[in-house]
C-alpha cells in the first residue's frame, strides 16, 4: 500500500509546485536624493540638499483629500530623511534636519493637486518625525517632503505647513510646488 501511495504524493506535490502563487502586491517603497533650488520657502531662494528613503510596511487607506478632494492612498512607513538648506549666495546653512519617516502617501497625478512638476505623474509625500535639526528648535517635530519620480526630470518640495508640525499623519499637506532637483527620485510598486 505505502509503495502505491508514494508515487500519488510525489505527483501531487509536483502539481502543487507547479501552480503559481497569488502574491500580495509588492509594497511601494520611494527613494532620492539631489539638490535642489527652493524659490518658495518664504524669503530669499535657498538650495536644498537631501536624501531619504521612504518604504510602506503595510497596506495602504485609500480616502480623499480634505482640500483637493482626490483620491489618496496613505501607508503606514519606515525610512529616514536628511535635509539641509543653505543660502544661494555663500551657501550658509540655514537648516538641517534628520528624521524617521512615519509614513508615506500617493497623491495621485500633479494636475488633481494642482503640485507643479509633471501634470500627468504621481505625486509622493514622505512624512517624518524630525529626530535631530540645527538649529534645535525643530526636533520632535513633524514635516514632508513632497516628490515626484518623471525619469530624467524628477521635481520635490518640502512641506513645512503651519499647523502640520505636530501632525504626524500623511495626507495633510496642502501647501507645496514641486520644484525640478538635480538628483533622482524613484517610485519602487
Amino acid at each position: 500500500m505505502r509503495r502505491a501511495l508514494m508515487p500519488a504524493l510525489l505527483a501531487l506535490v509536483l502539481i502543487v509546485g507547479l501552480v503559481p502563487a497569488q502574491a500580495a502586491p509588492p509594497l511601494p517603497f520611494v527613494t532620492g536624493g539631489g539638490r535642489g533650488e527652493n524659490n518658495n520657502s518664504g524669503g530669499d531662494p535657498q538650495n536644498a540638499y537631501g536624501g531619504f528613503v521612504g518604504r510602506a510596511t503595510a497596506e495602504g487607506a485609500t480616502r480623499q483629500h480634505a482640500v483637493f478632494g482626490n483620491a489618496i492612498t496613505v501607508y503606514p512607513a519606515e525610512g529616514e530623511v536628511q535635509a539641509r538648506s543653505a543660502t544661494v549666495e555663500g551657501n550658509e546653512t540655514v537648516i538641517k534636519v534628520h528624521g524617521d519617516v512615519v509614513c508615506i502617501a500617493n497623491y495621485g497625478p500633479s494636475s488633481g493637486v494642482d503640485g507643479g512638476g509633471n501634470a500627468d505623474e504621481d505625486v509622493w509625500e514622505i512624512r517624518f518625525r524630525i529626530e535631530r535639526s540645527d538649529p534645535s528648535g525643530f526636533a520632535d517635530g513633524y514635516s514632508s517632503l513632497l516628490v515626484q519620480d518623471n525619469g530624467r526630470d524628477d521635481y520635490a518640495d518640502e512641506n513645512a505647513e503651519a499647523g502640520l508640525f505636530t501632525n504626524p499623519e500623511c495626507g495633510e499637506a496642502s501647501q507645496f510646488e514641486l520644484e525640478p532637483i538635480q538628483g533622482q527620485i524613484t517610485v519602487h510598486d
